[in-house]
């Protein structure tokens, strides 16, 4: 059985975030003032590091080769493209 559960982003450079291992993220967005990710899970799955890489319209992105696009969210002025590292 699968459940859709959020987790919560800084906006920074890099997220570590655990999850079943058997989930797939959704989307990202911004939830008021706050960045997250939506994923369905198997929460019987065990954990796994995942890692969540945020960059900035104009900014380097290093590693882009590596990343499997997720989102691209607006915060106010700034728009934020969420990527997960494979």
């Amino acid at each position: 059985m699968h459940t859709i559960w959020k987790y919560e982003l800084k906006i920074t450079d890099t997220n570590h975030v655990m999850m079943p291992e058997a989930s797939k993220i959704l989307t990202a967005q911004m939830q008021g003032n706050v960045l997250c990710i939506w994923a369905m899970v198997a929460p019987s799955s065990p954990l796994r590091e995942r890692v969540i890489r945020i960059v900035g319209t104009g900014n380097p992105f290093r590693d882009a080769q590596n990343c499997r696009y997720i989102a691209s969210v607006q915060e106010r002025v700034f728009v934020w493209h969420v990527f997960e590292v494979l």
